[in-house]
């Protein structure tokens, strides 16, 4: 009788952002593969019954809320260390127990973040894949320690851009790195070239500093300058208590609250970025930019900061347009600029198209992520 092939995911979020998006997509690629799909990760989260509709067995970790507690706060965080090492230690033998007792063939880490289980993984002595979304923002002797830490627990290291190689492999020579790039599903042109752009802008992601939103918020005042009737749209959700009253203040600063909707944890995000006319991904720091190539397969035009894995995704001038991070004002005058010049619109929504279905169509991911699980897993 042939062995069950079980394969046990980890994550340490189930928010409807990019690395559990991925992820999610993950698990769909490998029940189609005929594995078995569990996953471990908090008791808590939106994205939770997506995995559920897809069959997966979750296994709450009730420790990860308490080992988060504090962790947007720079002072009681230092306070509550001693516990967090505390549950830390408790955490492995949660996990451990949980991967004995699963005996799946292989263990698959998603994010940096979910790192609270790495040792157990390693002592459970199952295959580990361990897929990195993120750069680490540290000093580089700390990156050095945790580029060792990863290559020691892992069989196999996924990362999604050559940006994030550079950043997490210094070791050269290190054949357990591969770049997986992420891919999205291509709409055929019919279901596209028709469809109103109702929006003149959206942004997908996290309403934070880091991700530009208040550069945006004080691009879009001027663009409302040249077009009073401005409308744009905001997907995602807010960070922290801080950050959200400073988004308010700017958006009564400019008198903006008529010109944006927002969708807040929205399931379907390229619903809405089919009917706007130009996407914005104006941030700091970006290891490879999914909701380039989502807002790509719509014909919808891009706008991004030249950071991280948004240069590898964007021919600047050719499919997309790359501005300095933080440069709200060429932002804005570029978001002006394809609301006037049409052929340049044309232009960058039809190269961007052909990209995305040529070089980041979802069944290229498929493949890729489905030979990568056979070639280490043997059960």
């Amino acid at each position: 009788m042939m062995k069950e092939k079980k394969i046990l995911l980890l994550t340490h979020e189930f928010h409807r952002t990019g690395a559990p998006i991925c992820l999610l997509e993950i698990a769909q690629i490998l029940i189609k593969k005929n594995y078995k799909v569990s996953i471990a990760g908090p008791p808590n989260g939106v994205l939770r019954q997506d995995f559920l509709g897809l069959g997966v067995q979750i296994l709450d970790v009730e420790l990860l809320n308490l080992l988060y507690k504090h962790a947007n706060n720079k002072w009681l965080k230092f306070i509550y260390l001693p516990i967090r090492l505390f549950i830390n230690v408790l955490l492995q033998f949660q996990l451990l127990y949980l991967f004995l007792i699963n005996k799946p063939c292989g263990i698959y880490i998603n994010s940096f973040a979910s790192r609270y289980g790495a040792f157990a993984a390693k002592l459970s002595r199952k295959k580990v894949f361990w897929h990195l979304h993120e750069e680490v923002d540290v000093s580089n002797f700390i990156k050095l320690f945790y580029s060792r830490f990863v290559n020691f627990i892992a069989d196999v290291v996924i990362v999604n851009s050559q940006f994030l190689l550079n950043a997490w492999n210094f070791n050269k020579k290190n054949k357990k790195f591969r770049i997986i790039y992420n891919g999205t599903s291509i709409p055929q042109l019919e279901e596209i070239d028709h469809v109103e752009k109702i929006y003149d802008v959206v942004f997908v992601g996290r309403f934070s500093q880091k991700k530009g939103i208040f550069d945006l918020i004080k691009a879009l005042d001027l663009v409302k300058k040249q077009r009073v009737n401005l409308k744009a749209v905001f997907i995602g959700n807010y960070t922290n208590q801080k950050e959200t009253d400073k988004i308010n203040f700017l958006i009564e600063k400019y008198s903006l609250n008529s010109n944006i909707d927002y969708y807040l944890d929205e399931n379907e995000p390229k619903r809405i970025i089919k009917k706007s006319a130009v996407l914005v991904l104006p941030s700091y720091q970006e290891a490879f930019g999914k909701v380039l190539i989502e807002a790509m397969s719509c014909k919808t035009a891009v706008i991004s900061s030249n950071v991280g894995g948004a240069v590898e995704l964007i021919e600047h001038g050719i499919d997309g347009i790359l501005i300095d991070a933080g440069d709200y004002k060429s932002l804005g005058e570029n978001i002006i600029n394809l609301q006037s010049n049409s052929v340049l619109y044309n232009q960058l929504t039809s190269e961007g198209y052909r990209k995305v279905k040529n070089e980041f169509n979802l069944l290229i991911f498929e493949n890729k992520i489905s030979e990568m699980v056979a070639e280490f897993i043997d059960c």
